[in-house]
């Protein structure tokens, strides 16, 4: 997606942390760079309704900040376009920004809580002005 943007004509800023901006960085050693709050995911059990519930806040405090370091990189670099891999953070006001994701809909244990969960994920990817999902157009697909 990066090298189709760059044949475009897009100038593509490249923002993310850890090892997936280092693979950006050593792929697009010309793109300006910058890094994100991390996520700090762990998965200490199979379970990962507990996995993801212990360390929700944590997420939450890394999302709000994402965003805050995404509306200064739109306005310090007058950012046109967002391309999101799963960041829920890095969406703006000011420029058309897309979430490119499987996350549509989560399975969790408990129709409540799949309930609750889904919800939230709707208005969190309600955010974003599209959603890209990858996936094949005919069978079998997502």
């Amino acid at each position: 997606m990066i090298k189709g943007l760059q044949q475009l004509g897009a100038e593509v800023l490249l923002a993310s942390d850890g090892a997936a901006l280092q693979l950006l960085r050593a792929e697009f050693p010309e793109a300006p760079s910058f890094v994100l709050p991390s996520y700090r995911i762990h998965y200490r059990t199979a379970n990962m309704v507990w996995n993801i519930g212990r360390q929700l806040p944590r997420i939450l405090y890394a999302i709000r900040a994402e965003y805050s370091a995404t509306a200064r990189l739109v306005r310090e670099h007058k950012i046109q376009g967002i391309i999101s891999d799963n960041r829920y953070g890095c969406f703006s006001t000011k420029a058309a920004s897309v979430m490119l994701t499987h996350q549509v809909h989560l399975r969790i244990p408990g129709r409540t809580l799949e309930w609750m969960v889904n919800g939230l994920l709707r208005q969190a990817l309600a955010r974003f002005d599209a959603v890209w999902i990858p996936d094949f157009e005919n069978a079998p697909n997502l």
